[in-house]
């Protein structure tokens, strides 16, 4: 009997960890021409210590002709606003190892956890103010989780942290999904941050698991 096994590649980066501010956007592509199709990962990550008066746009679009996306449709779109950041910095004198659950935090910004709340490791101490790639502290590193429990200090996470975590590192209210994308085109995703104003950024990033081939045996 044959059987037919997928052939996958994990990992792909679409947009590394970037700090984006007010009025500033950022686009990066993903090419699928050669492939049946991919699962895209994206998160939002919250900064700043005031509620979101404009939103951030996700926008996800199919290239035309394989030369320009036509702005009028998008395969995924995700807007955002209006949110509390909930800004805190965890906490425990010497930081966290790869594969912590439980999280001490210090209360910054005053909000408190929810259950099913996602909250994202920005992996850095200190928010940046301007546009770029995030530079996690030494043995840190961006990522986003789901609160299992923890509507006080200390937080606890349903899955194990994929990164070491340092004392003073902020995290943030997160927004995490996933979208299929059909193969045999290229397609371009918009991180754009509304308004005008600058200020504290939000995280913005991506990645992918492309679905390359089929395998007989």
């Amino acid at each position: 009997m044959t059987t037919i096994a997928p052939i996958w590649t994990d990992s792909v980066d679409v947009q590394a960890p970037y700090g984006l501010i007010k009025g500033e956007l950022i686009r990066s592509t993903l090419d699928l021409r050669s492939n049946i199709g991919a699962q895209l990962f994206l998160g939002v990550i919250f900064g700043g210590s005031t509620d979101l008066s404009v939103g951030v746009d996700v926008l996800v679009r199919r290239v035309l002709n394989n030369d320009g996306a036509d702005p009028r449709f998008a395969v995924g779109t995700r807007y955002t606003t209006g949110i509390d950041p909930s800004i805190r910095r965890i906490n425990n004198g010497a930081g966290y190892a790869i594969g912590a659950t439980s999280f001490a935090f210090d209360g910054h910004a005053g909000r408190t956890a929810a259950l099913q709340d996602k909250y994202g490791f920005w992996g850095v101490t200190s928010i940046p103010t301007s546009s770029g790639v995030i530079s996690p502290a030494a043995g840190s590193g961006v990522e986003i989780h789901r609160t299992s429990k923890g509507t006080a200090t200390p937080w606890v996470i349903d899955s194990p942290a994929a990164y070491a975590h340092v004392d003073d590192e902020y995290i943030g209210l997160a927004e995490a999904w996933t979208l299929w994308l059909a193969g045999g085109s290229l397609y371009e995703v918009i991180f754009d941050y509304g308004g005008s104003s600058t200020g504290e950024a939000v995280c913005v990033l991506a990645s992918a698991q492309t679905y390359d081939s089929d395998s007989a045996t």
